[in-house]
């Protein structure tokens, strides 16, 4: 969230043609499907796995729905919804916010 960093002093708006979307469906394990841009995980070649994580860093979003997967664990202990958790599911998510941008794009995903 962007004002954290500026103890609230920002402006906020909406910017049209930006999404992002989390996909759920019941599955018979959890599994996280890793996007296909931000979360990379084959490369062509070393020179290649160099070159993406100079562009883009060593972070996409699987770290935002494994940390969401767990509050949700978390609260759903802490509200006593355990039955709420006996469903497996796969999750996945797009967005077309570029990286690094100031757009939020780590908060839109949560």
């Amino acid at each position: 969230n962007p004002s954290d960093g500026y103890f609230g002093r920002t402006i906020s708006c909406t910017i049209e043609n930006f999404y992002a979307e989390i996909v759920i469906v019941e599955n018979e394990e959890i599994e996280i499907t890793p996007h296909p841009i931000y979360d990379n995980l084959c490369f062509s070649s070393l020179s290649e796995l160099h070159k993406t994580l100079e562009l883009k860093g060593y972070y996409g979003g699987l770290r935002l729905i494994k940390a969401s997967c767990k509050k949700f664990y978390d609260l759903c202990l802490e509200k006593q919804l355990e039955n709420k958790l006996d469903r497996n599911f796969k999750i996945y998510y797009d967005t077309n916010i570029p990286m690094q941008v100031g757009l939020a794009g780590s908060s839109a995903i949560i």
